[in-house]
């Protein structure tokens, strides 16, 4: 039996969204969601913030909050946002943790929505993730197999590659995805700035940041999660280095277990 021809009629609505570590959330990534609520606000639509769930030092990188904590502290960012936009009170949104980039392709394929808007960070990562999130919904499956294989290896890979690409079809076909880049507002601080102002104890300069964001409770609160969370990692990170180095017992029973040399008097 052929497969459906996927239509346009078939799905409905709009999805403004963008992705992120926001580790944590900092008035530069605020910019990027305001940019969303101002378009969603205008032509209808949901707007969902995709966040990372790494945490600790994964992959190199500084994450002291975990994704509740992050997710916790958007929530009152954008709360503070709303009040201040109240063509912005009607729109639809929610923040969710995860894998953004499969999270995004798990929330189109429920949602079904007929028009999705990426927001994103103009920076090399970033562009390459919209990329690789284009590709996801629209390209071909490449079939793989190794150099040598034989006939029947190559026509398996073939036909799989195929009914992955008809299964994408069928879910993604349809939608209008449009891709967009955004340079950081000027005077906007990173995460890793805000970062450093909670590893040098700057909390006048740490919540200076947070003014028309987060009440001065709640950016306390930051504060010391995001010092917590540091000092976890960098816990994490000592305890690493001393399981790798040999104990000072071991050391000994290895040159206990050494075999001595034989000691020889000089024969006259």
């Amino acid at each position: 039996m052929a497969a459906e021809e996927p239509s346009s009629s078939l799905r409905s609505g709009r999805l403004f969204c963008t992705i992120g570590r926001m580790n944590p959330p900092t008035a530069g990534h605020m910019s990027l969601i305001e940019r969303l609520f101002e378009k969603a606000s205008k032509v209808g639509g949901n707007v969902v913030i995709f966040i990372s769930d790494s945490s600790g030092g994964d992959k190199g990188k500084e994450n002291p909050l975990l994704c509740p904590n992050k997710k916790i502290v958007l929530e009152k960012m954008i709360a503070k946002m709303i009040a201040r936009n109240p063509l912005f009170k009607d729109v639809p949104f929610e923040v969710n943790c995860g894998n953004p980039v499969l999270s995004i392709f798990g929330y189109v394929a429920k949602n079904r929505p007929a028009e999705v808007f990426i927001l994103l960070g103009n920076e090399p990562e970033k562009v390459e993730m919209g990329e690789s999130i284009r590709s996801g919904f629209f390209d071909a499956y490449v079939p793989k197999f190794k150099e040598g294989s034989d006939q029947d290896t190559i026509d398996a890979a073939i036909q799989l590659a195929r009914e992955k690409t008809e299964k994408r079809r069928q879910t993604y076909g349809g939608i209008t995805l449009q891709l967009q880049f955004m340079d950081r507002p000027p005077g906007s601080i990173s995460a890793t700035m805000v970062r450093q102002y909670v590893t040098s104890e700057n909390k006048p300069q740490f919540k200076a940041l947070y003014n028309g964001y987060l009440e001065d409770i709640n950016q306390n609160s930051l504060f010391t999660n995001i010092t917590k969370g540091l000092n976890r990692i960098k816990q994490n990170a000592t305890s690493k280095v001393k399981s790798k180095r040999p104990s000072k017992t071991s050391k000994t029973n290895a040159n206990n277990n050494r075999p001595k040399k034989r000691q020889t008097k000089n024969s006259r």
